[in-house]
């Protein structure tokens, strides 16, 4: 191989060496410049409205006070909110036995007198079923848990009476 050819292969393998180098600097070694993806803002997430539920009614029972349970919020304008309320209202009635705050309830007539058949079952008072739509299961519970079977002879449902 004579010089000229030698100088040309020497050239060549430089500037190759040099492209690579400086290739491979700008991919291993300089910060890419992107664009963050935008971060969600968590309190607008359905996780975070029901965290924000659960301590809320977590607050309510540890401090017997069913007017905490209206803080709750439902930034998505469903029947949870709603849900919510109605799950802190029976929880802080059965904890206080008190019957009143069942008639806080606003989802529909069903859930006040789930509301009021827990709390017949937790008192074992019967008196509280008489209104009831679904006064058979609730008087069947309070039999139940009473162990007095005179109770079902009230029931007029021979399905619940048996």
């Amino acid at each position: 191989m004579d010089q000229k050819g030698f100088a040309n292969t020497v050239a060549v393998i430089s500037v190759f060496v040099v492209i690579t180098g400086a290739v491979g600097y700008f991919i291993f070694f300089q910060k890419q410049k992107t664009t963050p993806a935008p971060i969600q803002d968590e309190r607008e997430s359905y996780g975070f409205a029901y965290e924000q539920n659960r301590l809320i009614q977590d607050e309510a029972r540890a401090k017997k006070d069913e007017t905490i349970c209206e803080k709750m919020q439902d930034r998505y304008q469903d029947v949870s909110l709603d849900i919510n309320q109605a799950t802190c209202y029976i929880e802080l009635a059965k904890l206080k036995k008190d019957t009143s705050i069942c008639g806080k309830i606003y989802l529909g007539n069903w859930r006040r007198e789930d509301c009021l058949s827990q709390l017949a079952v937790l008192t074992m008072d019967e008196s509280l079923c008489n209104n009831l739509e679904a006064r058979w299961g609730c008087l069947s519970e309070v039999a139940s848990v009473k162990k007095e079977k005179s109770i079902c002879q009230r029931i007029e449902d021979k399905a619940w009476r048996d």
